[in-house]
Order: structure tokens, then sequence, then C-alpha cells
């Protein structure tokens, strides 16, 4: 029942807190998990959506070229950001999309490092949710670490479904007809 969680008025709803951790082995701390309004059918709960400060995640390996995609969300007291990854191994290239960023390049780490990059936010991005796209080419699967914060360092949310929809860059064109 979405109702039963905690009500957090910053996100307009109910969340529920799950927790997992992977306590021995290496088994890359992968999990799935799915959200229903029924325990015997995969039934979808209207609004539902998902999200955590700090993303472990196994980048899949490349037939030709691999993406995947992190939404953080950037309210509206945010001035800039930090996204530090981990463990990248240097095998892929990080890219900030938004709708005042078209690709923009940030740090990637390499194996078994910590790197970090500072993004400034627009007024326009306010509000709306990142595209953090990691693009590689490698055809090893690889286990890495992303989190991001803001300019007071405290942690920004990633959001499985983008807030405000994925990210589409607006171009803005200055024309002038001169006579």
């Amino acid at each position: 029942n979405p109702l039963e969680g905690e009500l957090v008025e910053e996100f307009k709803g109910y969340v529920f807190k799950v927790v997992a951790r992977g306590t021995a082995g290496n088994d890359g701390n992968v999990y799935r998990y799915y959200f229903s309004t029924s325990p015997t059918a995969s039934l979808p709960v209207p609004g539902g959506n998902a999200f955590t400060y700090e993303y472990c995640f196994r980048m899949p390996p490349a037939l030709k070229q691999s993406t995947v995609h992190l939404y953080p969300f950037v309210n509206d007291k945010v001035v800039s950001i930090k996204q530090s990854n981990y463990d990248v191994d240097g095998t892929a290239q990080l890219a900030v999309f938004s709708v005042s960023k078209n690709g923009h390049p940030a740090a990637a780490s390499g194996d078994k490092q910590w790197v970090s990059s500072v993004l400034p936010i627009t007024d326009k991005e306010r509000g709306l949710s990142l595209d953090l796209r990691l693009t590689t080419t490698s055809k090893t699967p690889n286990d890495m670490q992303f989190y991001v914060t803001d300019q007071y360092d405290t942690a920004l949310p990633f959001f499985a479904v983008p807030i405000g929809g994925p990210p589409r860059y607006k171009y803005d064109i200055d024309m002038k007809i001169h006579r």
C-alpha cells in the first residue's frame, strides 16, 4: 500500500526505505528491485519512482558500445554539483546532458581510483534531472560507484525515472536580420 510509507514533503509523496548490503563474496552487489501493488502479480504502482543517493552498479559489456544513464535531481537551491566516481577503469567516457548542457565532459576514474569534477548549474536546470551518460566500448563488464553532491556537500538523489522526463538540450539560437 503506497500510503504505508513515510510522508516526505520534499518529494511530495510517500517513501519506503530499502537497504541492501552484500556482506560476503564478490557478487558485485548486483540487485534488482520491482514495485508492485500486488504480492502475486507485477502491477505497477501509479506514480511510483525509486531513488538512491549512491549507485554501485555493473557497466554491461559492449558489443559495439554500451551506455548507462544516471539521473541526479537538481533542486532549486543547487548552484553547482560535484560528481564523484570510483573504479571506472578508464574504459568509459562521462558526459553531462541537460536542458542547457549538450554533452559536457566530466571526469571518469581509473582502476581502483576515485575522481571528482565540479559543474556549475544554470537557472534552467533547477527543478529537473540531469543525465550523466557513461559510454564504453569495453567488452568486459565493470563494477563502479557514483554519487553527486551539491555545493554544500549534500548528496543529491538519483531517480530511476528522471523528474521532468529525460533531459533534452534546448538550443538557444540568436538570429539577427540585417536589411
